[in-house]
């Protein structure tokens, strides 16, 4: 979240906390992993992650 001084500022100042976001934010780096490891070991561009990406949704 952007802190200025100690004070939230912009959309992060208007969305209250709920443990959801934490369990958003693991699945998030979970797929990023995934996605990076995809690219790197299979070489896959851009397009091709997303579409594999879908598939698995």
């Amino acid at each position: 979240m952007a802190k200025s001084h100690g004070s939230l500022i912009g959309i992060e100042a208007k969305i209250e906390y709920h443990p959801v976001f934490e369990e958003l934010g693991a699945l998030y780096e979970s797929w990023k992993r995934s996605a990076i490891n995809w690219m790197q070991t299979e070489k896959l561009s851009e397009s091709e992650l997303e579409k594999r990406s879908n598939e698995k949704v």
